[in-house]
Order: C-alpha cells, then structure tokens, then sequence
C-alpha cells in the first residue's frame, strides 16, 4: 500500500515548486489558492497531514495542471463522510470548469458513483458484468 505521496517532510509549498518545475500547465497561485480553500496548511509538512488531508492534496494535484481526463483509483476510500464528499465536490467543480474533461474513476462505494459519474461500469474478475447509465444503475447483491 502507497502511504506517502511526497517525500514526508515536504510542504505544500515545497510540492508547488517542484509541481511548477514539472508542469507546463500548473500556476501555482491558483493550486495554492485551492489549498487554501481546502483549508490545507501551506508550512505543515505532509506528515503531518490527516487522510483527509492527504486525499484533498493528492487530488489537487492530479488537477493542477488542467488535464482533460484524470484516471483515479479509489480517491474516496477510507474518508470520512464529509471528506468525502468535499472530494466528490472538489471532482464535480472541476468537471464543470471545462465540458471537455473527463474522470476514469474505480470505487466500491456505490453512492460516490451514482453522484457523480454519467456511467458506470461493474466488473466481476476483469470481465465487464453490468454497464449502464447511472441514473439506472441499482446495485444489487447476488451470492
């Protein structure tokens, strides 16, 4: 399991520069600002950080430098509740800036999918079992 995203003792204002160093797209006003908004400490190191804090980092990250399509493996898991829907709005915002991104997401939590996502797409061992819009999609439980 991956328990760091930086070296641990970065800080956010350490990771905008190297961001800012490796993206032609990234502005670094504007992620520290989102940090901000996030209420995530500039001068704290990532260590410190909460899970919560860690995913609202990590995510504000993956949209820094603008990408039309992000691919995200389970971005809400293990959030509290109120984490995670801060995530799923954070995720919603940045969909609604630009009708030309898109979000590849997996996750096990049926409503962060139905909240979010135009489709949703069930796998059962790598096979695709269940792929429908997601206003019809009703998760159901076979054993």
């Amino acid at each position: 399991m991956l328990t760091a995203f930086f070296a641990e003792n970065f800080t956010i204002q350490q990771i905008a520069k190297i961001l800012n160093a490796s993206y032609q797209g990234f502005n670094t006003d504007t992620f520290l600002n989102a940090c901000r908004t996030q209420q995530l400490p500039l001068n704290q190191a990532y260590k410190q950080f909460s899970t919560g804090m860690k995913a609202k980092l990590k995510l504000l990250v993956a949209m820094s430098h603008q990408a039309q399509f992000l691919l995200l493996d389970e971005p809400t898991s293990g959030l509290d509740v109120v984490v995670r829907q801060s995530v799923l709005a954070m995720l919603q915002d940045y969909l609604d800036q630009d009708s030309g991104r898109s979000v590849l997401l997996s996750s096990h939590i049926s409503t962060d999918l139905e909240t979010l996502c135009d489709r949703i797409m069930v796998l059962d061992q790598a096979r695709s079992a269940c792929k429908r819009p997601s206003m019809t999609f009703k998760p159901t439980t076979q054993r």
